[in-house]
């Protein structure tokens, strides 16, 4: 008898089924609030990365326009007093604690150099921004390749210690 009952009470029982799987959507609300935390970190970080970056993108822009001006009216002069200017304004701009704005000469390019570890400014290229300014060139004579080159080399490094510093 215990044995009927038992086969009995088996073919009553049903099989187990399975739930369907949980699906990944909707997403729960700790999700979304996770999801809106990220996207404002994001937004914050890039933010602050662009702000940051806007003086050496203003500046740069700037070089390129003083190229420009370079390449049409080919002034050295001209090109030196601008690099010169755009430098000043650069650490003006910074508000460094520090600069003194009324430096000139060798004690100029020491503190431009101060700000890498670099010593173009003060043994290089850089030298070029004091003497330049005061040189006599004919107004319309065509500057040289010489002249070329040494504008070249002023513009390439004021972009390099921009990138640096700015």
């Amino acid at each position: 008898m215990l044995e009927l009952d038992k086969v009995a009470l088996q073919s009553q029982l049903m099989d187990i089924y399975q739930p369907d799987s949980v699906s990944w959507w909707p997403l729960a609300p700790g999700w979304w609030l996770l999801l809106l935390l990220s996207l404002a970190v994001v937004t914050i970080v890039a933010r602050y990365r662009y702000q940051k970056t806007a003086l050496r993108r203003a500046s740069l822009y700037e070089l390129g326009q003083i190229e420009e001006g370079y390449k049409q009216k080919q002034s050295l002069n001209q090109l030196a007093m601008t690099l010169n200017l755009l430098l000043r304004r650069i650490l003006l701009s910074k508000t460094l604690l520090n600069f003194e704005p009324g430096l000139y000469g060798r004690q100029w390019l020491e503190y431009l150099d101060s700000h890498w570890e670099r010593q173009e400014f003060s043994q290089g290229a850089g030298q070029n921004l004091l003497i330049l300014p005061y040189q006599n060139y004919p107004k319309y004579a065509r500057p040289s390749d010489e002249d070329n080159l040494l504008a070249k080399e002023l513009i390439d490094l004021t972009r390099s210690w921009i990138r640096k510093v700015a």
